[in-house]
């Protein structure tokens, strides 16, 4: 759209990207870029940089941190800042306004049940099995089913000491998977935007940009738009097995096809399983394994002695681990530092 208003404008695409045909995505970035003739700087990120950076990212960020993710946002910021390019556009926003995340479309369903509106379930389950309807619905469903279940049975990689159990249930947030179920689709809609995904998203990308003196602009926030999609109901946004309906039709004549009809939904992925599984960073956290120094143990009512073999045999939970390290990284670098 900024294309169509300035033809002769050259605008600069940065992107983070990676070498894993699980998570590469640069077809899609080439759509983009081909239809605007961008300037398209691709960051490739890598383990060793992860490792050798760590301690003014953590500190940047002031707290610890819960995925890789995060650090493949500050290197796209990084890269901009040496490319001369003070101010960015981001996307943040839209997923929480179009309903883009599979969670509301499945609470939509659930709500359908709970209700005996048995109709309108199988109309969305039947309708995303044809043509013109997005099966990745179903695949969904399964697969968040089985994340809900294991949430609800407390299947958790480290358990929470006794100690300060009861201070963390005082905050409701450890059973928001089960206060999420009973919300309406507006008030869920409410809470993506005020409390569970974009605050954090919001102020990890404050984070990142003002480490390069960025000025990182969220036009989807734009409180005319914020006001307009709350005065629609979130279920318009569901439609056929699709997320974000309203939105995918608005830009059907702008986006090319291939990305505005997207089936599938990727966040903002990284190789982060395989990078604590092998190499620097791997080695980095077998490094803190071993170390006598566990300051987040005493919040954990396992033990955590044998982490060191556990991520030797490579498998774990590697999103438990990472966040446990930045914790005890945190503790043992930043606090004390």
């Amino acid at each position: 759209m900024m294309k169509e208003l300035n033809p002769s404008q050259t605008f600069n695409a940065f992107s983070a990207c990676f070498n894993d045909p699980s998570i590469d995505e640069r077809r899609f970035m080439s759509k983009v870029v081909e239809r605007t003739s961008s300037n398209h700087v691709q960051v490739f990120p890598e383990a060793s940089e992860l490792a050798s950076d760590i301690d003014k990212f953590l500190r940047q960020h002031d707290e610890p941190v819960g995925s890789v993710s995060m650090y493949a946002q500050y290197r796209v910021m990084k890269s901009a800042r040496e490319k001369g390019i003070p101010v960015l556009l981001d996307g943040q926003g839209g997923d929480e306004l179009f309903s883009g995340y599979w969670a509301p479309y499945l609470l939509m369903l659930n709500l359908c049940r709970r209700k005996h509106h048995y109709a309108g379930i199988i109309r969305h389950l039947a309708s995303s099995f044809m043509p013109w309807g997005n099966f990745d619905l179903i695949k969904e469903s399964f697969k968040n089913f089985k994340e809900y279940r294991r949430r609800a049975t407390g299947d958790i990689s480290f358990k929470i000491s006794q100690k300060y159990l009861e201070e963390l249930n005082s905050t409701g947030s450890a059973a928001w998977h089960l206060q999420a179920q009973r919300l309406s689709c507006p008030e869920y809609r409410m809470a993506e935007i005020t409390k569970i995904h974009l605050p954090r998203l919001l102020k990890w990308e404050d984070r990142n940009s003002m480490a390069f003196s960025i000025e990182s602009r969220v036009p989807f926030l734009d409180v005319n738009l914020i006001e307009l999609m709350l005065s629609i109901s979130p279920e318009m946004n569901m439609h056929n097995g699709w997320t974000k309906y309203l939105f995918r039709k608005a830009m059907d004549n702008t986006l090319p096809d291939e990305i505005c009809w997207r089936r599938d939904k990727k966040g903002f992925e990284t190789p982060q399983s395989m990078w604590m599984r092998q190499g620097p960073f791997h080695e980095m956290l077998v490094d803190w394994a071993r170390s006598s120094e566990h300051p987040a143990a005493e919040f954990l009512g396992s033990d955590i002695s044998g982490i060191a073999d556990v991520l030797k045999s490579g498998h774990f939970n590697q999103t438990s681990i990472f966040r446990l390290f930045c914790l005890d990284y945190w503790f043992n670098n930043i606090i004390d530092g």
